[in-house]
């Protein structure tokens, strides 16, 4: 009797762990909030969002002048002379200390410079893509925690219920058992079944805790944080057109922009590839300073200071049909990602269908189990009278409350699968919201 007691004292408080602990309450609006600031997932796509900018700013500057300067110091062994008038003339120093400046331009490159440029370009383009992605990835697996520790908690309190109205059936049993109005049978398929029903609650707290630590994880938070969540209880339906959602994925996802950037992308690596059959064109402007010691003020035998211009051209003529391969192998790319591109476009397609059907459904399926809820509740209600009555059997009562638990349970996951539901199809349409702001 005691151990039924706590039983029947944790079924009372299972509801409302939060009232009791005083734990903070987080709405939806603020795991989003705080999951968007503190999750890796975005953090990282928006430092791969730099990276790219910085490498578009690396190819910015391949295609502008560059200036560079040197020192050097070279030591000879021997002074090499000529001898002029029969007077030796030394022609070097065995001490020879150099200064430059070179500017250098590329004048043409078969466009290479120009592609690695807007390959730059578009890989950041790509890469805030993928950050808007992780975004909306990481919103809907905020929402699909969030609505499923909303479902954990409502089936810690079908449990809790459970156990309630099965330890009340095993005290009206012992009672009948004892007045010898049922056989010894019943008694012992009241009590397993009651063990089950506790069995079956701590199972519902194991997974609402395991839940809570998920969201708890995706909030940046530390996984054994204990708070309430509020609850979602507008089930309004929504008005959806299936060609126009698709439409508006097709122009809003970003899973589609990335492969169209790649599309690009092998398009501009094929014009990379063919750049190596053009010469190579730099225009190279240098000033020289040399002398015998370290201010380099001359060596008393060569013009202390030079200055040059250049234009240099260089051209691979032979190459055993290494360019041929790479252009090659560039354009099976490009076909590579072609088939890519077909590819996204139906997988998008199959998933807006699926999600918009699945919203469908659900809703409907709110009202469905709503019914068989009520007809639960009163099929409970009257078999466990007629039982207290001696009416009806032990196992008619325990199947009511099971069918009772099933009802229950089927009614929260449609509730929740709807809100589920409209979170999915908003991921597949490409938004964070399913009608953002000012539509």
């Amino acid at each position: 009797m005691v151990l039924l007691s706590v039983v029947m004292l944790l079924a009372v408080c299972a509801g409302q762990p939060a009232e009791a602990e005083s734990l903070p309450t987080v709405t939806l609006a603020d795991a989003l909030a705080q999951a968007l600031e503190h999750n890796p997932l975005v953090l990282q796509a928006g430092h791969q969002a730099q990276q790219a900018a910085c490498e578009q700013a690396a190819a910015r500057a391949d295609l502008l002048p560059k200036v560079r300067a040197g020192y050097s110091f070279t030591w000879l062994e021997d002074v090499r002379s000529t001898n002029i008038g029969g007077v030796a003339v030394p022609l070097n120093r065995k001490d020879n200390y150099a200064f430059d400046v070179t500017l250098s331009q590329p004048l043409f490159t078969g466009f290479s410079l120009i592609s690695a440029y807007k390959l730059a370009t578009i890989g950041l383009q790509e890469a805030q893509t993928r950050e808007q992605l992780a975004r909306i990835e990481l919103v809907y697996q905020v929402k699909s925690a969030y609505f499923s520790l909303l479902l954990a908690r409502k089936m810690v309190g079908v449990a809790a219920e459970v156990v309630t109205g099965l330890a009340s059936h095993l005290r009206d049993a012992r009672h009948f058992y004892e007045q010898g109005l049922i056989p010894r049978n019943d008694l012992l398929q009241s009590e397993v079944e009651l063990a089950n029903g506790e069995q079956g609650y701590r199972l519902a707290v194991k997974e609402e805790a395991l839940i809570m630590a998920r969201l708890a994880v995706l909030m940046q938070r530390p996984r054994d944080w204990r708070y309430d969540v509020e609850d979602v209880v507008d089930v309004s339906p929504v008005t959806l057109d299936l060609a126009a959602v698709t439409e508006a994925a097709f122009a809003e996802r970003p899973e589609l922009r990335v492969a169209n950037y790649q599309l690009n992308m092998a398009a501009q690596q094929i014009v990379a590839a063919r750049s190596a059959y053009f010469p190579q064109l730099t225009f190279t402007a240098q000033h020289e300073r040399i002398g015998d010691s370290p201010d380099v003020s001359g060596n008393g035998i060569q013009n202390p200071y030079e200055t040059s211009l250049m234009v240099a051209a260089t051209w691979d003529v032979w190459d055993w049909q290494k360019r041929h391969s790479q252009v090659k192998q560039a354009q099976t790319y490009q076909e590579e990602t072609r088939l890519a591109f077909t590819q996204v476009m139906d997988d998008i397609g199959l998933e807006v269908k699926e999600n918009f059907l699945q919203v469908n459904f659900s809703f409907s399926n709110i009202e469905t189990t709503r019914v068989r809820l009520a007809q639960g509740q009163e099929n409970y209600r009257i078999t466990d009278l007629r039982y207290k009555n001696q009416l009806s059997t032990s196992t008619e009562v325990l199947d009511a409350l099971t069918l009772l638990a099933r009802v229950q349970f089927d009614y929260y996951k449609s509730r929740y699968e709807y809100h589920s539901a409209l979170a999915g199809l908003a991921r597949a349409i490409g938004r964070d919201e399913l009608f953002p702001e000012g539509q």
